[in-house]
């Protein structure tokens, strides 16, 4: 029997979300927490509370009923860490390896968002697609070394309970439209500072939208520390102040400015974490 272990990483909410046409488009990064699932002989599901995702996911796929599996999280539900696109698609890759017939991260994320709105964290590269079909809408091999410092709050989201941006009266749509462009000239001039201001951006549109505590607070640390920007979970409640390698050594002072602040009392959780190209990828593989 063959025994595979699998890995999906999760991510501090959306580098950036908006419109393209009437279509949504969001960017997932990748960080160092992840979904992990191992396939043996006794089925024991760890996270009760997102089974019935992971099981309609399966479901999807032929002989999924023959797939047992114990899985593993370090990624928080209902916050905005993809925890929910991480569980399925690890655990669905897990199953197809199992089967010898290992998807790509294109067709795992199709099938995630057959369950519900889903993230780009199963592309190794930074990838936007439609979170509604998890259709790939552009994609870039540039893989900067980047820095997020996480702001996490006690708050939840649920994904479901949102309005859509494009049926949303508070959203700023056709303004959004401009994003994508903007990433893409980004990644074209392969610039840092082009893309704090994007994910700044578009952190400030869906704030009408989805208001984030003490945004403008955090937005004036960023400045004030120069880091590169800010973005933020579009459909959930963490924070990720975005830095680079030689904006690290600011990141003691800015954590004992916050710490002393309204801003940090809320955002009680602080973690710094690398972004990572990664994806879905097997950990290991063992064989009876």
């Amino acid at each position: 029997m063959t025994k595979v272990m699998v890995s999906c990483p999760g991510s501090c909410g959306e580098l950036f979300q908006g419109l393209v046409g009437e279509q949504e488009v969001l960017l997932s990064y990748g960080i160092e927490k992840s979904s992990r699932v191992r396939s043996d002989g006794a089925s024991s599901l760890a996270r009760q509370d997102q089974g019935e995702k992971v099981r309609r996911a399966l479901e999807l796929l032929p002989e999924s009923n023959a797939f047992s599996f114990v899985q593993e999280s370090d990624l928080p539900i209902s916050k905005g860490y993809s925890s929910s696109t991480a569980d399925m698609v690890s655990c669905l890759q897990a199953a197809a390896l199992g089967q010898k017939q290992p998807l790509r991260a294109a067709d795992l994320t199709r099938l995630c968002a057959k369950i519900e709105p889903t993230d780009s964290v199963a592309f190794e590269d930074w990838t936007v697609i439609n979170p509604l079909t998890g259709q790939v809408v552009w994609q870039t091999d540039w893989q900067p070394e980047l820095y997020v410092y996480i702001l996490e709050p006690v708050e939840m989201v649920t994904t479901l309970d949102l309005v859509r941006m494009k049926d949303s009266p508070s959203y700023p749509a056709e303004e959004s439209k401009r994003l994508l462009p903007l990433f893409q000239e980004a990644c074209q001039e392969k610039s840092l500072e082009k893309i704090g201001h994007l994910a700044s951006y578009s952190a400030l549109l869906n704030n009408q939208r989805l208001p984030k505590p003490y945004l403008e607070e955090l937005l004036n640390l960023v400045k004030k520390y120069q880091c590169l920007g800010l973005n933020v979970a579009h459909s959930g409640t963490l924070v990720g102040l975005l830095l680079s390698r030689e904006q690290l050594e600011n990141l003691p002072q800015l954590e004992a400015e916050l710490a002393r602040s309204a801003s940090g009392a809320y955002y009680q959780t602080r973690t710094l974490s690398r972004i990572i190209f990664e994806g879905v990828q097997p950990v290991r593989e063992e064989t009876d």
